[in-house]
């Protein structure tokens, strides 16, 4: 789950890649990298994982009043849709796949 790095003052660009769980403590990482407050966007093509993951990465984004942008690559379904529900932002292709449980 590389993050992007950024000669000028961009906003720190994060990739929810896979299971979420698989990733959580380097995504709270990066997450708390960002100032609060600050931007950044986030990558999303995940089919979900732990509900308790996504709804600790959706807390973070918004009790740190981050302006996320959440960009969905491929497929966001199941618990991935929480944290891409707290950006403040939310853009999708055609292509995007976003999967609900019922």
């Amino acid at each position: 789950m590389p993050t992007t790095p950024h000669a000028d003052d961009g906003p720190l660009e994060i990739a929810l890649v896979g299971e979420l769980s698989q990733h959580e403590n380097d995504l709270c990482d990066k997450l708390l990298a960002v100032p609060p407050g600050g931007p950044c966007i986030l990558y999303f093509n995940s089919p979900g994982g732990s509900a308790y993951a996504a709804l600790s990465l959706a807390t973070l984004i918004a009790v740190r009043g981050l302006a996320a942008t959440g960009i969905v690559t491929g497929e966001c379904s199941s618990a991935a849709i929480w944290p891409l529900a707290a950006c403040r932002r939310r853009l999708v292709t055609p292509h995007s796949v976003l999967l609900f449980h019922p």
